[in-house]
């Protein structure tokens, strides 16, 4: 099983901006209501999974509810874009590379390893840009 090495962040490889750890505040954003807050970070959630709560305390003042509806409260950051990435699956599907794929690993296991498997996939990230009112303005 694959997970996320927090110690060892992607972030720090971006140019401009700032990760949302560092906008500190304890605040509550009146202007973002409950019920588009939620439909927000439950479209991440489904993207992201469990691997997202972590970055989403730092934004949420509290995140609580079943499966189907979300209810949180954004905290106030002086921030006017946030930026949400979203890392594709680290082993997508090869579209019938897997071929290929088979060929190389049995010529690897009858030369016992000497002729070494390799497998490349390019990293898929898409990103989701929001204003400070969390209304979706692009997607990268």
């Amino acid at each position: 099983m694959l997970f996320l090495d927090y110690d060892n962040s992607l972030k720090e490889f971006f140019i401009s901006g700032k990760p949302i750890e560092n906008y500190k505040s304890e605040t509550i954003n009146n202007l973002i209501t409950n019920e588009h807050c939620g439909a927000v970070i439950q479209q991440y959630l489904k993207n992201v999974r469990i691997s997202g709560i972590k970055e989403l305390e730092e934004v949420l003042s509290n995140r609580e509810g079943d499966g189907n509806k979300i209810n949180c409260l954004m905290k106030t950051k002086d921030v006017e874009y946030y930026i949400f990435g979203v890392l594709g699956e680290p082993f997508p599907n090869d579209n019938g590379y897997w071929v290929l794929n088979l060929g190389n690993s049995f010529l690897s296991f009858i030369t016992l390893n000497i002729y070494p498997s390799i497998s490349r996939h390019p990293l898929r990230v898409n990103f989701y840009i929001y204003d400070s009112k969390l209304n979706r303005i692009d997607d990268l």
